[in-house]
Parts: structure tokens; sequence; C-alpha cells
């Protein structure tokens, strides 16, 4: 259903669909898992391995076929959501501070693509991939900016999503799930591949007859700078996982204890 609720609504409630619902249903998750499921969510391991490598897989092989850019980034959060479900697998404990940080990532690197589909579907009245061609010409920020977005999100080092997934990664691995850790890699690599059409669109590409600069509003410009500062810093900044770190595990130990 993600896909044709993504189209459907318009790109700012698109937009924020996409980053609400994921960490609200993140935060019923830890609910689930941890106050309900308490202690025996080990006995789960196996399922939720398949679960998230079905998940990532899935979303990540519907995006590559995908021609509108809003159904692509819906399919593209499915195989985002399967990244985190890796997270739930094992007892350790930096479990939940590396979900909660990968989710400040995905929302800042998300937003920062929808501030960019935005502005150019304001514009132009069009969420066609190809329709970005030559955008790097009539607007080199803008492009800029949305191609280090993608970037984060295909997890590209240094920005922020690659830090992400190391942590995501580096759980199933000291579960012993290397081949876990093998089918998220490949995954990773899929979703480049749609994420670079659309920079190939933009850099490659020549620009279509009569496109010109985009107007950009004072609001979306200054919420598509600090988005794109934000998925670049996060990435560079361990301290950040440190302060989510130190300020979950009590909340954790709570819900377990209860």
């Amino acid at each position: 259903w993600a896909a044709d609720v993504y189209q459907g609504a318009p790109t700012p409630v698109t937009a924020y669909l996409s980053v609400a619902s994921k960490g609200a249903g993140l935060v019923l998750m830890f609910h689930l898992f941890y106050r309900i499921l308490g202690r025996s969510l080990g006995d789960l391991t196996t399922l939720l391995a398949v679960l998230a490598a079905t998940t990532m897989t899935v979303g990540n092989l519907a995006a590559v076929t995908q021609k509108n850019i809003k159904r692509l980034m819906a399919f593209s959060a499915v195989s985002q959501a399967g990244y985190l479900i890796m997270g739930f697998i094992g007892r350790g404990g930096e479990n939940v501070p590396a979900m909660i940080f990968y989710m400040v990532i995905y929302v800042v690197t998300n937003l920062a693509v929808f501030s960019a589909i935005i502005i150019h579907s304001n514009e132009t009245g069009s969420e066609l991939v190809t329709d970005y061609r030559g955008l790097s010409r009539s607007n080199p920020l803008l492009a800029l900016a949305m191609m280090i977005a993608l970037f984060g999100l295909a997890g590209i080092p240094p920005l922020a999503g690659f830090v992400g997934k190391f942590f995501l990664f580096n759980i199933a691995s000291k579960a012993g799930l290397h081949w876990l850790v093998a089918v998220a890699a490949v995954n990773a690599t899929v979703s480049l591949y749609y994420y670079l059409r659309i920079v190939r669109q933009m850099y490659i590409e020549p620009a279509a007859e009569g496109s010109g600069k985009l107007k950009v509003t004072p609001v979306l410009g200054v919420t598509l700078t600090a988005t794109t500062l934000a998925s670049v810093v996060l990435g560079i900044v361990p301290f950040f996982y440190e302060v989510i770190h130190a300020g979950t595990s009590k909340w954790i130990e709570s819900l377990l204890s209860s």
C-alpha cells in the first residue's frame, strides 16, 4: 500500500508519512518486543533475521523498476525498515541506540530528499525520475543536496547512512548471522543502483528544453540545508551515538523489568 499512498498524497504529506509513521512504528515495536516479549526475544532471532532479509530485498527489488520518484522512495522506505529490523536481533546493549541512531539518520536524509522533490514538483508539476535530467546545470546546489541525501540513504561513506548501517550490520554479525550481513550488503548495493538512476538524470543527462532555475522558498531552503548538513555531520561525529546510547539504556532496562 505504501507506494500508492506516497504517490497519491501531496508531496509534503508524503514526506510527513515517510518519517512520522516509521518513528511511531519503531516506538511501538520497542514496547512490543521489550515490554511484552521481554527476555524471550532471543527465541525469535531466526524469524526476525528472515523478516529483515525479506523486507529489505522485496523493497529494493520493487524500487528498481519504479519510474515515479515518490513510488521509488516508498519502496526505498520499505527496504530501510528491513535494515531497522536487524536491530532487534540479539540482546546486546547497543541494539536500541543503533536503531534510534539509524532512525534519526533516516529522518534527516529522507526529509532532505523530499524537500528537493517538493521544490521540483512545485515548479514543474512532475514526479517522474526522468524529469530530473539536467538539474545540476540549472540548479546545482539543489542537485548537490539531493545527491548527498540519496547517497546517505544508500550508505556511502563518510555520510551518516554508512555509519548507521555499520552499527546495524555489527549487531547481526555479533549474533552470528553472517549470512544476513551478506544479504544486507548486497541490498545496499542494489539500492545504490536506483539512487544512482536519479543522480544520473541530474548530472549526466541533458537538461529538458525550457528548463530553468527553480524557485526555492525560505522554509524549504532552510529545511533542505539543515537536513543535508545533518546527514553529513551525523556520519563524522560519533558523539551523537554516545548521547543516544546513554539516554536510552535506562529506558530499555525499565521496559524489560516491567
